[in-house]
């Protein structure tokens, strides 16, 4: 089934203490790049939450922007390995969920980079929603941002 998502993004110059913050969860995840298409992807990634295990998944996704669409679906080990072997490229991240956000906190090509995304469940919250300072530079709508094009560029200078 195919969902919108509506999701905005910025690069976090500096993170604050996150104790002010209720830590939903932290999980190590890894986004390998099977195909793209100009604003399509199809990627499989390994999910490890920690405390609960590991998960894999398929995601479809096209679109730039604040709003995207999605299709996602849960993969066997031997599945994700499959499509793994078949990758153009990788993308290693921790993500910290601090409920209204998640943050993502890079790692290989892209070390030393750190976003944060919130999601929404219309255009409208997203518009009106206002974030906090330490969020930094919004990067919704700059593709160079999109975790595709780190994988395959790195950081954007």
């Amino acid at each position: 089934m195919s969902v919108r998502e509506i999701e905005r993004g910025w690069v976090v110059d500096k993170l604050p203490n996150l104790n002010q913050y209720k830590i939903e969860s932290t999980h190590k995840l890894v986004h390998n790049y099977v195909l793209i298409d100009g604003a399509g992807e199809l990627r499989c990634s390994k999910i490890q939450i920690q405390g609960y295990g590991v998960i894999y998944k398929m995601a479809i996704k096209s679109g730039n922007g604040m709003v995207r669409t999605e299709i996602e679906k849960k993969l066997t080990p031997e599945e994700y390995n499959s499509l793994k072997k078949v990758s153009k490229a990788s993308l290693s991240k921790t993500v910290v969920d601090i409920g209204f956000a998640g943050i993502s906190i890079y790692n290989g090509n892209a070390k030393g980079l750190i976003t944060v995304e919130v999601e929404f469940p219309d255009i409208r919250s997203a518009k009106q929603f206002i974030p906090p300072k330490w969020f930094g530079k919004e990067v919704t709508d700059d593709v160079r941002y999109r975790a595709k094009s780190i994988a395959f560029n790195g950081i954007p200078q």
